[in-house]
This record gives structure tokens, C-alpha cells and sequence, in this order.
């Protein structure tokens, strides 16, 4: 018998509301503000349809809510974002929640990040796939 697996993408949102302002920028958000973000967070990995409940999932999505759940509630949920960026920008954000999502990633055979996507507003976002990270 010829087993397949096949490489499957998952995502679940988040949002969370925190505050910050951007030092020695120029237009207004320069002033201490606060935005509703909503994250989008996608992982990857490999599965073979079929065979086993524990080869046809890529990540429990219970799990997956517990492991970024727990990033957002600890660090930033409600919190002033200047007290962890030097510079708080969404592209900034996204470098770090990729980093430390993917940290906590490790436990988990074959779960791999694909990217974070956050919206700073419901008509801007970021996407980031990890790389060289420069914030």
C-alpha cells in the first residue's frame, strides 16, 4: 500500500485590543492611541487522510487557541504595546508574534508556521512569513 500524505494549511484568528504611539512619527499616531487587532495566525504540516486520527490532523485547534491564547492574554491583551517594541508597528508585531508563536511550536512534531497576518484595522494588515527579522 502507497500512503500519501498531504501538506495541509490551517488558521485560526485572534483579537485582542492594545494601545501604543510612534515615537518621532510625524502623523497621528504619533499621539498614544489604541486599535482592535485581529491576528490570523496559519500553520502547516503534513497529513495522511485516512489511516489514523492522529496522523489526519495537523494541530488540535484547541490546542492551537491554548498555545497563542496564552501569548496575547500574558503580553499584549489590553496593555500599552510601548512597554515590549521599541517601535510598535504592526510590521514589528508581526516579526515578534511569528517568533514567539513559533517557539511554542516546538513541542509539536511536524507543525510548522506558514505566516501571522495582523490587522491593525479592519482594512490594514501585515503579513509576515518569517525570515530575517529586523525589529
Amino acid at each position: 500500500m502507497i500512503i500519501i500524505s498531504e501538506k495541509i494549511y490551517i488558521t485560526k484568528r485572534f483579537e485582542f485590543e492594545a494601545a501604543h504611539h510612534l515615537e518621532g512619527h510625524q502623523g497621528k499616531c504619533k499621539n498614544l492611541h489604541g486599535h482592535g487587532y485581529v491576528l490570523e495566525v496559519t500553520l502547516y504540516g503534513s497529513v495522511i487522510p485516512g489511516i489514523d486520527l492522529n496522523n489526519s490532523m495537523v494541530i488540535d485547534f484547541y490546542d492551537f487557541k491554548t498555545i497563542v491564547n496564552k501569548i496575547i492574554d500574558e503580553k499584549y491583551d489590553h496593555k500599552n504595546l510601548d512597554e515590549f517594541f521599541k517601535f510598535p508597528t504592526a510590521e514589528c508585531m508581526a516579526i515578534q508574534l511569528f517568533k514567539e508563536i513559533k517557539e511554542e511550536l516546538k513541542n509539536y512534531s511536524g507543525v510548522q508556521m506558514h505566516k501571522v497576518r495582523l490587522y491593525e484595522t479592519s482594512g490594514s494588515c501585515v503579513d509576515y512569513y518569517g525570515g530575517n527579522e529586523v525589529c
